[in-house]
């Protein structure tokens, strides 16, 4: 396999040429902004550190927190991050997460991680989203699709890329259950001249969150689907989200309201203010194709993660790396909007704790310095206002590679 080739027809391409506004734009704004400050976290505490690349998080109902390492690419522990595919990949569990001696221990290795320096830095996928199917049952999606990268059966990460895993976290072994991320980029393939496909971009695929609630389903950021899978491992189309004013949606988290109704996270093209939340129902039988009749809440920006709360859902934005609280209200339309912190570095993953706390993945695309962060709610002051640590192209590069998939060259 041509990996040089594959790193360097990234997704990336999609969003860098679509649109000159929005890299000038990008340009100006990284121009007049001052460079990120070390800001201590009031009201927060970080639980855990040295993660690699952190993205997902989950709680298992004895109060374990679990989180998905995304990896080193082809790097090692020793050697830290690398260029190119290896089994770098974890998820770690930490126990007691709400006590003042919490404790972190990689539970699951050796899952498929691929990384490259496209934009100048280190950037990293591999184990995304996570959720608990039951007690020691632990689901893990993968992101990209070994048609996407071209894999051959015997290549590295070619049983994993894309695929539905079920994981056992007291053994730490794992198996495929489905693959999503292939079944996702034959889908676009043959819809790609379609009305609704942004021009140029299909196929593509990139499985990124993952939910098991009435049903087990899946968004992918590169096929801007939600998709849901059945028990025996096929994958069926649900809805298809749509943004017209920016071409792609890119959905990145999902999460299930008591009545059922899904609740999906856009990125929104890193567009400002495109990003949205969209609240579906799942049960509707032929494929939904969502647009702005199906907006809970819009108006952010680089949404990476949303997670439901007693009457309240929170998202992170990549960005500006705000912690933001909507109020749900009686009639479940979105309510209040309160940002709770806007000093989080590049925040990934966001899961409301049993204790009533918000846990975050901080430093997302940290090779070796990512970090889990407990936020207090009732002692969180003022928001800080400070900016993230990377902008414009950087940004721009990090967020597209990220959840918009490879293409192969077949």
């Amino acid at each position: 396999m041509n990996l040089d080739y594959h790193f360097k027809t990234r997704m990336c391409n999609k969003l860098l040429f679509r649109s000159a506004g929005i890299i000038t734009s990008l340009f100006l704004v990284n121009a007049m902004i001052p460079k990120a400050q070390a800001v201590d976290l009031v009201g927060s505490t970080v639980i855990s550190s040295g993660l690699n690349n952190p993205r997902g998080l989950a709680f298992a109902k004895d109060g374990t927190l679990y989180v998905a390492e995304a990896g080193l690419g082809a790097g090692n522990g020793s050697g830290g991050f690398g260029v190119g595919i290896g089994l770098t990949g974890s998820i770690s569990a930490i126990s007691n997460p709400s006590s003042s001696n919490p404790t972190t221990e990689k539970i699951v290795t050796g899952l498929a991680s691929l990384g490259d320096t496209d934009f100048g830095f280190p950037e990293v996928q591999g184990p995304a989203g996570i959720f608990f199917e039951s007690t020691n049952q632990l689901d893990i999606i993968m992101t990209e699709s070994t048609k996407g990268l071209n894999l051959k059966p015997n290549d590295v990460g070619a049983d994993q890329f894309g695929q539905l895993l079920r994981a056992n976290v007291k053994s730490g072994n794992f198996k495929a259950i489905a693959d999503v991320g292939n079944f996702d980029y034959d889908w676009t393939g043959q819809n790609q001249n379609a009305q609704f496909a942004p021009p140029g971009q299909f196929p593509d695929a990139n499985p990124y969150g993952v939910l098991i609630g009435l049903s087990k389903y899946v968004v992918d950021a590169g096929a801007n689907t939600l998709d849901q899978v059945n028990p025996n491992g096929t994958v069926e189309i649900l809805a298809y989200l749509s943004n017209p004013k920016v071409n792609d949606a890119v959905p990145t988290s999902i999460a299930q309201g008591a009545d059922g109704y899904l609740y999906i996270s856009t990125l929104g093209s890193l567009v400002p203010t495109q990003a949205a939340i969209y609240k579906v129902n799942p049960s509707l039988p032929a494929i939904q194709f969502l647009n702005d009749s199906s907006l809970w809440a819009s108006g952010f920006t680089s949404i990476t993660s949303a997670s439901l709360g007693s009457n309240a859902l929170y998202l992170t934005e990549f960005d500006s790396g705000n912690l933001i609280k909507i109020d749900i209200n009686p009639d479940g339309s979105a309510g209040k909007r309160t940002t709770l912190l806007s000093s989080l570095t590049n925040p990934t993953g966001v899961a409301v704790g049993p204790d009533g706390s918000i846990y975050l993945s901080n430093k997302g695309i940290s090779s070796g310095g990512g970090e889990v962060i407990k936020v207090d709610v009732n002692q969180v002051p003022e928001p800080l206002n400070v900016l993230g640590s990377f902008t414009g192209l950087a940004l721009l590069g990090w967020v597209s590679n990220t959840f918009k998939g490879k293409k192969s060259s077949k």
